[in-house]
């Protein structure tokens, strides 16, 4: 996904940038790691359903900003 932002302060305030974000969810731990390895940055998390007959996820979400207009 990549998104098109306009922050009212801070960075690039003055003008919009964007923001590609990856999003992966599955409930083996050991993959969600070696894709952040893989890409060299963003987190892995383990988000529990409420619903007792889902199984709890990993999620893996990264994001890097891309230029400032």
């Amino acid at each position: 996904m990549v998104c098109k932002i306009a922050p009212s302060k801070g960075y690039c305030r003055r003008g919009f940038y964007y923001k590609a974000a990856l999003e992966i969810a599955n409930s083996n731990e050991e993959f969600l790691r070696r894709t952040r390895e893989v890409i060299g940055k963003g987190w892995v998390s383990l988000n529990k359903e409420k619903n007792p007959q889902w199984r709890d996820k990993w999620q893996y979400v990264g994001s890097s900003l891309v230029g400032c207009n």
